[in-house]
């Protein structure tokens, strides 16, 4: 065997019994291991985003989705969080060439204010900066 776990526990194993995904708990998250390599093999893919990939991510990130104020239920499109004195932001950023809905779903927030761009659609390249509580 070229990988012995150890704690983690294996996920997936390919036709030989070798771990391909682990998963094990790490502080108070979690941490996945990949025994392959995804994103090399996949960088002179044409259209490699639409071909469902990015789904393995998702899987990763469900357990933390649950704990996000807003979710985005595009996979066009990436949120991040900002936190200041003055309060929370979601920013919405279309990675796709097309214009995209935004799909949003709020857990326990609302927005406040569209600081800027639209909470609807947006075009390739836009963004959306909305002020939450």
């Amino acid at each position: 065997r070229i990988l012995q776990p150890t704690f983690a526990k294996v996920l997936l194993s390919d036709e030989n019994g070798e771990p391909v995904l682990l998963k094990n708990s790490y502080g108070k998250g979690k941490v996945y291991y990949l025994n392959a390599p995804l994103e090399a093999s996949l960088i002179d893919v044409d259209d490699a985003f639409d071909l469902g990939y990015y789904r393995l991510y998702d899987c990763f990130a469900e357990a933390v989705k649950k704990e996000k104020p807003l979710v985005c239920e595009n996979d066009k499109l990436g949120v991040t969080y900002h936190e200041d004195e003055g309060g929370r932001d979601a920013v919405i950023i279309n990675y796709s060439d097309e214009i995209q809905p935004t799909k949003i779903r709020l857990q326990g927030v609302e927005v406040c204010e569209v600081l800027y761009g639209s909470k609807e659609k947006l075009a390739p390249g836009e963004a959306c900066v909305l002020k939450i509580q």
